[in-house]
């Protein structure tokens, strides 16, 4: 992150008990599915400190549940990385690649060339344990917002191909999405075991929440990696969109996504404070209550999660940038010859 810049993040700090236990799990998890070999790649790997920022952003998830939060977090950590390379700059590879991982969502057909790759195998595992217990529409919901995540590289790459950077209005619009979080937040309600009814769910209010979360959560992020990305020439980054529409400086492209931060956060303490007005009710509607306490409770260890996160990991440090010819991560996992062999 860029010396003196800070964001106020007013929510609390917090980390599961069993960070230490979940992340030599989540070590041989990776081994397991092919997607760390080298002993190089691991250390790298080593160095994100995945399992931490599962732990912070989900305190109170132990066991199978951080486990689960763990491995959505590693795929989508080697995912990204997969499209710093070539790939990223391929949009018809790009859309096999992305489709593959569609498919697992939907249950269609794998292209052949793409099954049993260390990251199709990878997410047909998560997805296989994400879904027992929920319901239909939690599971299509989520799935759409997974779907929209992959959706979104085929986007970039073709930004990337065509030369063209996207415009304030389409960027912010991609990094909802690219982002992870609206699929992380629906897992928020997998690892709680609960679930926001349909009417919760599709509700102004809510939905507001979510995309206040996925602004402050990927507006820091894009201050965390923006030296990482320059040196790349990545136009995908808020403070270089910016830069370029407002004529500025990367010092005060920084200072106005500090108040677009801010005045996020002023929207959700509002929100907050209607909810915490609304009468209590009693049976069902308590439940709901409760449900949405733990959903706001979710999106504050979020945001605080991720801020406290990028400060310790060492995956946007400079030194670990490569060209914009090779792929963010040494090992290729989505090849066809990358397949693993049981």
């Amino acid at each position: 992150m860029p010396q003196g810049t800070e964001l106020h993040i007013p929510f609390p700090p917090g980390i599961s008990p069993d960070h230490d236990a979940a992340r030599e799990r989540n070590i041989a998890w990776v081994r397991d599915m092919g997607l760390v070999g080298s002993d190089e790649s691991m250390e790298r790997y080593r160095s994100w400190r995945v399992a931490e920022l599962a732990a912070r952003t989900n305190p109170r998830a132990t066991g199978d549940d951080l486990d689960l939060i763990c491995g959505v977090l590693s795929l989508a950590f080697l995912f990204d990385d997969q499209f710093d390379g070539p790939l990223g700059w391929q949009p018809d590879r790009a859309s096999g690649v992305c489709g593959a991982m569609i498919s697992v969502i939907d249950g269609s057909p794998i292209a052949p060339e793409y099954e049993g790759t260390p990251l199709v195998r990878s997410w047909k595992d998560l997805w296989q344990r994400t879904v027992p217990g929920m319901s239909d529409d939690w599971r299509s919901r989520a799935g759409r917002n997974f779907a929209a995540n992959y959706s979104v590289y085929v986007q970039e790459a073709e930004n990337r191909h065509g030369g063209t950077p996207p415009p304030l209005d389409v960027y912010l619009d991609m990094r909802q999405k690219s982002v992870d979080m609206h699929p992380l937040l629906d897992m928020v309600e997998r690892v709680g075991h609960f679930e926001l009814t349909p009417a919760e769910y599709y509700s102004p209010h809510v939905q507001e929440v979510r995309r206040i979360a996925a602004d402050v959560i990927a507006f820091n992020n894009d201050i965390s990696s923006l030296e990482k990305e320059s040196m790349r020439g990545d136009p995908h980054n808020l403070v270089l969109v910016l830069m370029r529409e407002m004529r500025c400086s990367q010092q005060d492209a920084i200072q106005e996504i500090s108040a677009m931060v801010r005045t996020r956060i002023e929207r959700l303490r509002v929100l907050e404070s209607q909810f915490q007005r609304s009468p209590a009710g009693t049976g069902r509607a308590a439940l709901q209550r409760d449900h949405r306490e733990l959903f706001l409770d979710g999106v504050h260890a979020w945001i605080r999660g991720c801020y406290d996160w990028e400060a310790t990991t060492d995956r946007y440090a400079v030194h670990t940038a490569t060209s914009a010819h090779e792929p963010g991560f040494s090992e290729d996992l989505i090849s066809p010859r990358c397949q693993v062999r049981r």
